[in-house]
């Protein structure tokens, strides 16, 4: 419980300076009828609850301020047209207008307004003169509300109230859930037959799966097919290939036979030539003998040349010997040309690509092509 010890009034209402000081226990203020007794409770009114008249000031003064002292703590209130002003210790508090004052001052001042009804409040350590009777003329419910503020009653009136308004909630809420509950019911009926639909669905998933299985090896059949176009195309242009070779073939043999004929009168001419070369260089060494012997006989002349002239056309014979040699190569280059595409042929009739030695197996009854590679490498 707070003490209060001393108050000081200055240019309060009739006081110009009012010095009280109080003691512990109960105090009685007693004097003649406009000594003021009244202005020392229009004092404490405004000190602890902020009620404030402007006739409060002494003689139209401008200030009038108020001290108190309560325990060890001296407060300072002054009141200007203004300010309204509050000093506790060192603590300052500036223009507080008007209403209730703030909860550190009545923690210090140790009072404050009771709130019993909305809008209602009581101001039960001061009673004015012109206050009537405590309670006198309040009705039942608000008499009620006050003592269960004053005996702190309403918090069980709080609590039951929160009790009544949390039980309508949950019962709105359950009255929501059990709509739920059976709105789902409805929903959930509409799933008797899960099972049955399950198996259908799980069966769909199995054809759904066959069908990807087909769908796998149909991409493969494609992929095997344009493997095989390819393999194909080569094989055709193979083909192509050794008919043209066969048709060179047929036209090199006709062109060679005719060489050999040729070449094989030509080296029965050349033996005979070689011969006569012979004979000629030895008639012509002796043609030169006798030139030097005689350079005036012109029959010895004319013999010289025309052997001269034959030699021309031995060294021609030659060169068309060197020319048959270089022919006879050609052929046998063409000949062996011609039996290694006749093999390769072969190779691709029987399956067998004649270029990297893989084997191809085609079938399009089963599933689909398949590839055999017996080597490795592409």
């Amino acid at each position: 419980m707070k003490n209060l010890k001393f108050l000081e009034l200055e240019n309060f209402g009739i006081h110009e300076s009012l010095k009280l000081k109080f003691e512990k226990g109960f105090t009685i203020i007693s004097g003649k009828t406009g000594v003021g007794k009244s202005w020392v409770v229009r004092a404490l009114d405004f000190v602890f609850y902020n009620n404030w008249d402007n006739s409060y000031y002494r003689n139209n003064s401008k200030k009038a301020v108020i001290q108190i002292g309560i325990d060890d703590i001296i407060g300072i209130r002054q009141k200007t047209k203004s300010m309204n002003y509050f000093k506790i210790g060192n603590q300052e508090f500036n223009s507080l207008g008007t209403g209730e004052l703030p909860e550190i001052i009545q923690k210090f001042l140790g009072v404050k307004p009771i709130r019993y009804d909305e809008g209602s409040q009581l101001e039960l350590n001061i009673h004015r003169q012109d206050d009537l009777p405590f309670l006198l003329f309040d009705s039942g419910p608000s008499k009620s509300k006050l003592f269960g503020r004053l005996t702190k009653l309403h918090i069980f009136d709080i609590a039951l109230n929160n009790l009544n308004n949390k039980k309508n909630i949950l019962l709105a809420k359950q009255k929501d859930v059990n709509s739920q509950i059976e709105n789902y019911e409805n929903e959930l009926s509409q799933f008797d037959k899960v099972e049955e639909q399950l198996k259908v669905a799980m069966n769909l998933q199995d054809m759904y799966n066959n069908v990807e299985k087909v769908k796998e090896r149909k991409l493969k059949l494609e992929n095997y097919r344009i493997r095989l176009d390819v393999v194909k195309n080569s094989q055709n242009k193979m083909i192509d290939n050794m008919r043209s070779i066969e048709n060179k073939k047929f036209q090199y043999s006709k062109i060679i036979n005719i060489y050999i004929n040729k070449l094989v009168l030509l080296k029965e001419d050349l033996i005979q030539l070689v011969e006569k070369r012979n004979k000629l260089r030895n008639l012509y060494g002796y043609v030169a003998k006798i030139t030097n012997n005689n350079k005036n006989n012109t029959r010895i002349l004319l013999l010289k040349d025309k052997i001269e002239n034959k030699l021309i056309l031995l060294s021609n014979l030659l060169q068309l010997k060197k020319n048959y040699k270089i022919q006879l190569s050609m052929y046998n280059n063409i000949t062996e040309s011609l039996a290694f595409n006749k093999k390769r042929q072969a190779e691709l009739k029987s399956g067998k690509c004649p270029t990297c030695g893989n084997t191809f197996i085609l079938s399009l009854e089963g599933e689909g092509d398949e590839y055999d590679n017996n080597q490795s490498g592409n």
